[in-house]
Order: structure tokens, then C-alpha cells, then sequence
């Protein structure tokens, strides 16, 4: 007892072995608590998820009415935003080739005649866009589309003339696909094959006055149906500035008619020829613009269940 009263170290180093064992084990005992938990935790998880995946398939009955609602649904939603879309454009009419060719020279000479009225030139050989059906007959394929895009072409040059343009230069059209039997028709296409939206292209080339330009582009966009404008080009049909001092010459030619600066008789002549002659001309606002339009018609499939009055979408009915 003496050398370890003597010996303070060894009891100080002991005593500390004694608690750190100490501690040491407590932490080891808590450690493998924990871990036993989590094994636990992880066996039940790795069981369960072997489970899940020797599981074959099985629909449970509540979750397949519901996914049959759901599709029941969207399919619903999806029709009413067709049925709306097909409103909004031209009818398909069941006309044979003759009919078509009989209403297309009805519609080509009452528009010659309105252009005429109106004072609007029209290109040569004008006829709609329709040449090659003017001694020739369409497939009957080919004429239901045909006559909806006519009165198409029929609106387009309608709004041209009722917007005062001063000439058309160029009315064209994309031929349609029904046209070389690349493509069959609407009304014989089964509904899993047909695109749910295919375009109708027309290019159309006119000269006006700016004010006639902005009445024929909102008579267009403005239309019941829709008529999508994908280019627009605009130029001026005044390429050339007028020449300086054009008027000047001709109101100094007119203000030399006497001495007096009272506006005494030789003023008055004066005035009177600088009137007429030396009259001030507007640079800007009077010129002509060459417009040059791509307008894409969009042709919406048919939904299966078609509304029962769809004349609401022809542009003609405003």
C-alpha cells in the first residue's frame, strides 16, 4: 500500500483504463442495440421486397374502374375540343365533280364581276386558283375537298375586294393531296389513320393604300374559320422619292406675276398660278404597298360523334 500511495501515476493511469473500459462499453452495448434494430429493419425490407417482385401482376378492381373513368373521361374531353375545333371551319359537302365544276364557275364569274364593279384588277387567267378544273373534271374523291377549299379561295379574294385593294397579282394554291390520289378521302379514311390536323396552303400577292392593306388583314384574321397568316411581306410600291425643287420652280414661277407684295393684281395672278401649279405634294401616305401573304387553313379531323349544325364555321356567315 505504501509503493502505490507513493506511486501516484500508477493510480491515475489505472483509474483512467477503468473508466474508458467503462465507457467503451457502454458505447458498444448501445452500438449493438442500434445495429440490432437495423438489421431487423433491413431482413423485414429485403423480405418484403423479394415478395413484391415473385408477385405476378393482378388488377385490383377498384383501381381499373377508376383508370376506365379516367380514360372514359379525357376520351370525353378530347372529343367535345374536336367537335368545337370542327366548327370552326368550312363544312365538308358530299358534291359530285360536275356540281363542282358548275359552282366553281359560278363563284369565279360572280367575283370577276364584283372585282369589276369594285374597280380591283384581277392576274390573267384568273380563275380562283382552279385553272386546270376549268375544261377538266375532278376524281369525286377529290371534289368534297375541293369545293371546301374553294370557298376558302372564294372568302380570301372577297376580302380583298371588300378592302378596297387596288390590284391582286397572285392568288395559288398548294395542290391537295386527295388531288393525286396520294391520299384517300375524308369521308373513306378510317379514323385510327387520319392526322388530326392537316393545312391547306394559299399564297396571295395584292397592291393597295395602307388603309386598304390593314382592312383586308383584319377582314382576314377577323374570319369565322381559321385562316393562319405564316408570312407577311410588305413593300413599298414607291421604290423612288420625288425629285427637290420640283415645286419650288413652279410656285417661284407663279409668285413672279408682279412688283406689288400687298397682293395687289399681279400678286393675286401670281398666287393663282402658284396654286395651281406649285400645289404641295404629300411625300409619305399616298403610295401603294405590295403585300405578299402565306396563309395556312387548318383542317381538323372529324370527331366520331360530329355536332349537328356545323354552318357556323363557313367564313361567309358573319
Amino acid at each position: 500500500m505504501s509503493a502505490a500511495r507513493d506511486n501516484k501515476f500508477l493510480i491515475i493511469f489505472w483509474s483512467v483504463i477503468a473508466v474508458g473500459s467503462l465507457a467503451l462499453g457502454v458505447l458498444l452495448f448501445f452500438a449493438y442495440q442500434n445495429y440490432s434494430e437495423v438489421s431487423v429493419t433491413y431482413d423485414k425490407q429485403a423480405t418484403e421486397l423479394a415478395r413484391l417482385q415473385a408477385l405476378k401482376p393482378f388488377p385490383d378492381t377498384g383501381n381499373l374502374k377508376a383508370l376506365e373513368a379516367e380514360k372514359s373521361r379525357f376520351a370525353g374531353r378530347i372529343g367535345e375540343l374536336r367537335s368545337e375545333l370542327s366548327g370552326y371551319e368550312i363544312p365538308l359537302e358530299d358534291v359530285t365533280p360536275n356540281a363542282f365544276q358548275d359552282r366553281l364557275r359560278e363563284m369565279v364569274s360572280s367575283v370577276v364581276k364584283d372585282a369589276a364593279a369594285a374597280g380591283v384588277a384581277l392576274p390573267e387567267k384568273f380563275y380562283l386558283g382552279f385553272n386546270p378544273y376549268e375544261n377538266e373534271l375532278p376524281s369525286a374523291a377529290a371534289a368534297p375537298a375541293l369545293l371546301r377549299q374553294l370557298k376558302s379561295m372564294d372568302f380570301l379574294v372577297r376580302a380583298l375586294i371588300n378592302g378596297r385593294a387596288t390590284s391582286i397579282k397572285v392568288l395559288e394554291r398548294r395542290m391537295l393531296a386527295v388531288e393525286s390520289g396520294s391520299a384517300p378521302s375524308a369521308a373513306g379514311v378510317k379514323k385510327s389513320t387520319t392526322p388530326l390536323v392537316t393545312s391547306d396552303i394559299v399564297r396571295v400577292a395584292f397592291q393597295g393604300e395602307a388603309g386598304s392593306v390593314r382592312t383586308v388583314l383584319n377582314n382576314i384574321v377577323s374570319a369565322k374559320s381559321f385562316f393562319i397568316v405564316r408570312s407577311l411581306s410588305v413593300t413599298n410600291g414607291q421604290t423612288k422619292g420625288p425629285q427637290r425643287g420640283a415645286g419650288a420652280s413652279a410656285a417661284a414661277s407663279g409668285s413672279s406675276g408682279g412688283t406689288s407684295i400687298f397682293g395687289g393684281a399681279a400678286g393675286d395672278a401670281g398666287a393663282k398660278a402658284a396654286g395651281k401649279e406649285g400645289r404641295l405634294q404629300f411625300i409619305l401616305g399616298k403610295e401603294k404597298i405590295d403585300t405578299d401573304l402565306l396563309i395556312e387553313i387548318p383542317d381538323f379531323a372529324e370527331p366520331d360523334a360530329a355536332p349537328a349544325a356545323k354552318t357556323a364555321g363557313d367564313p361567309q356567315a358573319r
